[in-house]
């Protein structure tokens, strides 16, 4: 007898009914419990533990019935000439028939002596300055405007307003015997002086 094994069948933990059925995709993921097994007959399948990702899962029926054909022509199209020239080109062109290539000797410099003076006198001036007409001073006369004098026919000022002569003025005396504002008056109905 194996001395790891502890339990018996009914006895181990495993074969508890209140943990539920055990799929074999919970084998295939790793999720069983068979590592808490202590009867040793809660194990995972041989096959099923080497073959973490079966190709009977990922196949479909399309990919089942698929079958490759064979295509006669290539997929991709090659460039063939309506007439065939049948003489045979040689590729050159006129160009390059007529302009061949030369080597060219080098040249040595012989250099060259520039003389110290010029014997032409240089003037200083330019075209503009030696055609152009010197008419002398440019003497401009500015004259000022005219300026007429003042006629002005405009009404006189006046030192008066519409307001100063529509303006009545209040007389003091009228002024008092209406002016009241209520606690001057005594039982008799007459209005006290104002103080």
């Amino acid at each position: 007898m194996n001395p790891c094994i502890k339990a018996s069948f009914e006895n181990c933990p495993v074969s508890d009914p209140s943990l539920g059925i055990i799929s074999e995709n919970d084998h295939r993921v790793g999720l069983c419990l068979c590592k808490f097994c202590e009867c040793g007959q809660h194990t995972c399948p041989k096959p099923l533990a080497k073959d973490l990702y079966p190709n009977s899962t990922f196949t479909s029926k399309y990919k089942a019935d698929f079958q490759k054909a064979a295509f006669t022509l290539p997929l991709k199209s090659i460039p063939q000439s309506y007439r065939p020239n049948g003489l045979k080109m040689d590729l050159k062109t006129t160009n390059q028939e007529d302009f061949k290539p030369f080597s060219v000797s080098p040249v040595k410099n012989k250099g060259y002596n520039w003389p110290n003076q010029s014997n032409f006198r240089s003037s200083g001036r330019s075209a503009y300055a030696n055609d152009f007409i010197n008419w002398g001073p440019n003497n401009i006369q500015i004259e000022k405007r005219f300026h007429p004098p003042v006629r002005s026919q405009e009404i006189p000022f006046r030192g008066q307003t519409s307001y100063q002569n529509s303006f009545n003025q209040i007389d003091q005396q009228r002024a008092d015997l209406y002016w009241t504002n209520g606690s001057d008056l005594n039982a008799a109905g007459r209005n006290r002086p104002r103080t």
